[in-house]
């Protein structure tokens, strides 16, 4: 049952993605904070544009970063692994199917790596942590997250670091 929500959720999800490309309400333009492995449909927001500030600080919306058919994604940070990452989200590593050359990430990114509705982790967005460091501290370093979470920031001179996630 939840399959069939889920796949029901995914299709509308798709459709209605389709209907705001084909008005020209989506936001295809990227600001060149991303990199999208080849064969992987860029995700729909870029990343400064999923935040929202507000007096408490930031608010980053993942689910915005996800490309369409993607439930997730793993943050991985430069030190991380198939075998950490492994570890640290409990996805098993072969369900890690990524392209040679994905992991480590270079020093001063992170990538989000897109999981499916069977956990399976086939594609990835290199992002430069110059305005928002994923990587910063522990609240969501090498973690996996949902399309529904809401990461809650700090600003710390000029980039937005995460303190907790919703």
């Amino acid at each position: 049952m939840l399959r069939d929500h889920r796949s029901k959720l995914l299709t509308a999800a798709a459709a209605l993605t389709a209907l705001l490309a084909l008005s020209g309400c989506a936001g295809g333009g990227q600001d060149g904070d991303v990199a999208p492995d080849e064969g992987m449909q860029a995700p729909g927001t870029a990343i400064a544009d999923a935040l929202t500030e507000n007096e408490m600080g930031g608010t980053l919306d993942f689910g915005a970063l996800l490309p369409g058919g993607a439930t997730g994604a793993v943050i991985a940070c430069p030190a991380d692994t198939v075998d950490t990452l492994a570890e640290s989200t409990g996805i098993d590593a072969g369900n890690f199917e990524l392209a040679d050359g994905t992991l480590p990430v270079a020093d001063g990114s992170f990538a989000l790596l897109f999981g499916d509705a069977e956990d399976r982790i086939t594609s990835s967005a290199v992002y430069a942590a110059d305005s928002v460091d994923l990587c910063a501290g522990d609240a969501v370093a090498s973690t996996y997250l949902g399309s529904g979470a809401l990461v809650m920031l700090s600003k710390v001179g000029d980039i937005w670091t995460p303190n907790g996630v919703e």
